[in-house]
């Protein structure tokens, strides 16, 4: 799903081997650079931002603030509105 005013900015669910429950990633121009878990439960969700891109040329996170603030809010909602 992208956001409506930035659309290079985009979260989609997953489900992570490494998590018991479901993931939010978040990802900026295609590339993966935050992923949100509920393996804590539904109040305490875990963000890990990433470090390593996949891309060979220089990548830089550069995003208006409320941008990057929307993504999490919207990840947010989608995983504690999930009824799993």
């Amino acid at each position: 799903m992208k956001l409506k005013n930035n659309p290079d900015v985009e979260i989609m669910r997953s489900s992570n081997m490494v998590y018991e429950k479901l993931t939010i990633e978040i990802y900026y121009k295609g590339e993966p650079i935050a992923q949100i878990n509920q393996d804590q439960g539904k109040n305490a969700l875990e963000l890990e931002l990433f470090t390593e891109f996949n891309l060979k040329e220089e990548f830089r996170i550069k995003m208006p603030l409320l941008d990057f603030m929307d993504a999490l809010v919207l990840a947010q909602k989608s995983l504690t509105e999930n009824t799993e």
